[in-house]
């Protein structure tokens, strides 16, 4: 690789991208991954338009959820870990919230792409048919 494409590659978007032929070829006429997480012989970053729709819908549900307890007044510092961080490493209020080192954590386990729409598709109850 030349010294462009490498620091192309260096900056590449990340993501997730409809998976609409016309879409990809306008973001990246190439085809070659140089701009976004995407070329012909790697696919993982694709989704249907269906499944962005259900992705969104369980987005906005959980934003829904988290904002009736915080209305409750159900504050209380829960933090998420998983087998590589903490989220009370990178917390900004760490130092205020009380939290302690022997303290419950949200165990956040790590799941596939394929096995997240698998799960979006059977919550939406769609199959993983792209969109036409």
């Amino acid at each position: 690789e030349d010294a462009a494409l490498q620091k192309a590659r260096a900056m590449r978007m990340n993501g997730l991208l409809i998976d609409r032929e016309t879409v990809l070829v306008s973001m990246d006429e190439n085809q070659n991954g140089c701009f976004i997480p995407w070329d012909a012989k790697h696919r993982s970053s694709l989704i249907s338009l269906r499944q962005l729709s259900a992705l969104e819908k369980r987005t906005q549900d959980l934003l829904r959820q988290m904002a009736t307890q915080l209305r409750r007044g159900n504050i209380a510092a829960y933090p998420s870990q998983n087998d590589k961080h903490e989220a009370c490493a990178f917390c900004d209020y760490r130092s205020i919230c009380c939290v302690e080192e022997t303290d419950a954590r949200r165990i956040v386990d790590k799941i596939s792409h394929a096995d997240c729409l698998k799960q979006l598709d059977t919550e939406e109850g769609t199959d993983d048919a792209v969109d036409n």
